[in-house]
């Protein structure tokens, strides 16, 4: 396999994009996924230069990590006040219950919110839109065992890195199904999985081809120089010519992006001046202000591609059609939050700083979106306007 820098080309005819997996570690302060390391990843998987790979231990992670903090801060109202009559008070003051709700009652509350999984659906719904979650590998008690005893990397000498380990057989595994793929293992362990840089000798010797992957601890130079890959790509110097309805898909993600994701949204059926985006069949909480799209997560596999005019076979005009979950994000006071999340009329609430009025509230919604679109053949496409965006 030729490699040229941190890029590697399979074969001159054909453009193997690397595969990226993905450490727990680059997300324990976006557990949410909203950060600008994941969208600048996911602008890499929607350019084709990476493909993104989770290892189900990693999503594991993310999910006990965010359900220890819930845990912690429900916690923390919970014993903050020990008399009752105190407590209701707290509560009432705060917004989060009505009176005569106890402790038991809040215990219950958040072992509910805990075990309902809302949180690991949306997750794996936000990473399968762009990039897929890998299973877990499987794992060879002998080998296991003696890495362990031995303290081979990446274990630890306190005995600590079962997690780590499973993350390395991921990759390896991916490394057999994929032999002409080169791999990167994007982490921030230089200690576990790095020395002096590179790949750690006690993992690389477990590898088929030792220069299959490689380990990149430098987040940020990583992200700088495969950005560099996709503005080459876009000035022309591209390695692939994807049908219409791909460069279509393209052109509708871009669209939704810069133009949808922090988009307002209209008010509620109970707003008299209505302003912001509309869309189609949505009813929001007339409690609720400013609300915003946080986030789009497109159902690629759902869109379809209808051109209705060609022009001397280099361009085409069409409709592109695509399913999509949207997630709206709002403030209403204290002392709605806990009535509208009881009534399910939003889906989370983030109680953030205790002494603030307002609270932040989520809401994630089907829809479907319709998009008019010019794509040159020449490798661009570009959204026209959005037709339509609507509850599905």
């Amino acid at each position: 396999m030729e490699t040229t820098g941190i890029f590697s080309l399979a074969e001159e005819d054909e453009h193997l994009a690397d595969a990226v997996v993905v450490d727990t570690n680059l997300f324990w302060g976006d557990l949410h996924l909203r950060g600008g390391t994941w969208k600048r990843l996911v602008n890499l998987q929607r350019s084709r230069v990476v493909r993104l790979y989770f290892p189900e231990v990693v999503v594991r992670e993310m999910v006990r990590h965010y359900q220890r903090r819930h845990r912690e801060n429900m916690n923390l109202i919970i014993n903050a006040v020990d008399n009752p009559v105190d407590l209701d008070n707290v509560l009432i003051d705060l917004g989060l219950s009505s009176p005569g709700v106890s402790k038991k009652d809040l215990r219950s509350r958040r072992d509910a919110a805990l075990s309902s999984g809302v949180y690991e659906d949306s997750l794996r719904r936000q990473i399968t839109s762009v990039g897929e979650v890998l299973d877990l590998p499987s794992i060879n008690p002998e080998d296991l065992i003696d890495s362990y005893l031995r303290a081979k990397k990446p274990f630890k000498t306190d005995d600590a890195g079962i997690a780590d380990y499973v993350i390395w057989q991921t990759v390896r595994s991916l490394a057999v199904s994929e032999p002409r793929r080169s791999i990167i293992l994007l982490t921030k362990n230089h200690k576990d999985f790095a020395s002096g840089g590179t790949l750690h000798p006690d993992l690389r010797v477990t590898l088929n081809e030792a220069d299959q992957v490689a380990v990149c601890i430098d987040v940020e130079n990583f992200l700088a120089e495969y950005e560099e890959e996709v503005r080459l790509a876009e000035e022309g110097q591209t390695y692939f010519a994807p049908a219409a309805k791909d460069l279509a898909m393209d052109a509708a993600e871009d669209y939704v992006e810069n133009h949808l994701v922090g988009a307002k949204v209209a008010g509620s059926d109970f707003d008299p001046y209505p302003s912001g985006l509309e869309i189609d069949g949505l009813v929001l909480p007339s409690e609720i202000e400013s609300p915003h799209i946080s986030w789009v997560a497109l159902e690629v596999d759902s869109a379809s591609w209808d051109p209705y005019e060609a022009f001397e076979n280099t361009m085409e005009l069409g409709q592109l059609e695509c399913r999509a979950e949207v997630n709206i994000s709002a403030h209403v006071h204290r002392s709605e939050a806990y009535s509208l999340e009881q009534s399910g009329e939003v889906d989370a609430v983030d109680l953030g700083n205790l002494e603030e009025h307002y609270v932040e509230v989520d809401l994630t919604r089907h829809v479907v979106l319709q998009f008019n679109i010019r794509v040159d053949k020449e490798m661009s496409g570009q959204v026209e306007h959005l037709d339509k965006i609507a509850i599905d």
